[in-house]
């Protein structure tokens, strides 16, 4: 095939957008020295190449699968939300707060009634411990306040997630020392306001070591104390005595046995919370919807916001693909006019021979 039909060829398929084929045949029509394919040829590589370009340049489709990877990970952010709140909702913790020494896990022990947590006059309870009291319900020994910042940020972390924080506090030691007035002021600002004090009691122990009349000097005085500085406070104070308790554990004489566990005052404490228990458990469930759905508004706006972000993205990769276009384009109808112009000169050569 001659070199005139070659271009001719090459033309016919440039025109259908075969940029591909036109090049080849341009190419070939170029190796027999015919001067107009070889211009065509060079044309034909710029055009392929900013078809490349623009090709290159505007990847929508990355674009929608990292939309599509972001709201596949949103979805499965949510469902492991739920299931973990969920988990969450069925327990009830109570948790115990206090200074190093205070009697804070004798007094879970008498809870228990099994001495679970170990008890010393050195610090022992340096990690939170949990244990079993009911069905779903858990008491949590944590470390001694005041002692170590470490443990202080540990156990404050554990408050935070407490359905009922039990202060102890050892009435040997007479009325509150300014940290522990302090621990309670901060725990305060841990929950919403109306909530703290509905979840929150002091434990008094130690009961053995004091007479009836120092107890409620001292009992006035931590009241007295804590009103000067939480003035709406709606302390809940309870007596307690674990020695008497482990002593009436002890006690073969059923009368004796009776006598010093209810001068302890651990059964009133457990009947205490054993009737609050169903009410935790329908705060657990409220609580649980309030985080869902907190957390399924912010998962909305995140995806609002993906939303927004990729059809931006997409805008500006269509507007970069018609501009890329509209250039290729005026620079192939230059090109297209320089071919003419060619071809009529082909066309004059041909007459005139």
């Amino acid at each position: 095939m001659n070199s005139v039909d070659l271009y001719l060829l090459g033309l016919h398929a440039e025109e259908q957008k075969d940029y591909q084929e036109a090049l080849c045949l341009y190419e070939q029509a170029a190796g027999q020295d015919f001067f107009p394919a070889k211009e065509k040829v060079k044309q034909m590589k710029d055009l392929i190449k900013k078809q490349e370009d623009v090709q290159k340049d505007t990847n929508l489709d990355a674009v929608i699968e990292s939309k599509d990877n972001i709201v596949d990970d949103v979805l499965e952010r949510m469902v492991y939300t739920k299931r973990e709140l969920c988990e969450e909702a069925k327990e009830i913790l109570i948790v115990n707060a206090g200074r190093m020494n205070h009697g804070k896990s004798s007094l879970l022990n008498s809870l228990l009634g099994n001495e679970v947590f170990e008890i010393a006059d050195v610090r022992k309870t340096r990690v939170r411990q949990k244990e079993k009291y009911a069905e779903d319900v858990y008491v949590i020994d944590t470390p001694g306040l005041d002692a170590d910042a470490e443990d202080d940020a540990e156990a404050f972390e554990v408050y935070k997630k407490a359905n009922y924080i039990l202060f102890v506090h050892s009435l040997k030691i007479g009325e509150l020392h300014k940290s522990e007035i302090d621990i309670i002021v901060k725990l305060e600002k841990l929950f919403p306001k109306g909530y703290f004090w509905d979840h929150f009691a002091m434990v008094l122990t130690f009961g053995d070591a004091v007479s009836n009349k120092n107890y409620e000097l001292i009992k006035a005085k931590i009241q007295s104390d804590l009103d000067s500085v939480l003035p709406d406070n709606k302390l809940k104070i309870f007596f307690t005595s674990n020695k008497r308790f482990e002593k009436g554990v002890q006690e073969e004489s059923q009368k004796k046995k009776e006598t010093f566990i209810k001068k302890s005052g651990i059964p009133i404490l457990k009947e205490f919370i054993d009737e609050n228990l169903s009410l935790w458990r329908e705060e657990n469930l409220a609580l649980q919807k309030d985080r869902f759905n907190e957390a399924k508004a912010k998962s909305v706006d995140r995806l609002e916001e993906v939303k927004n972000l990729s059809e931006n993205r997409i805008n500006q990769e269509k507007t970069k693909y018609d501009n890329l276009l509209k250039l290729a384009n005026a620079k192939f109808s230059i090109a297209e006019k320089h071919l003419e112009d060619k071809q009529k000169a082909l066309h004059d050569f041909e007459n005139n021979c």
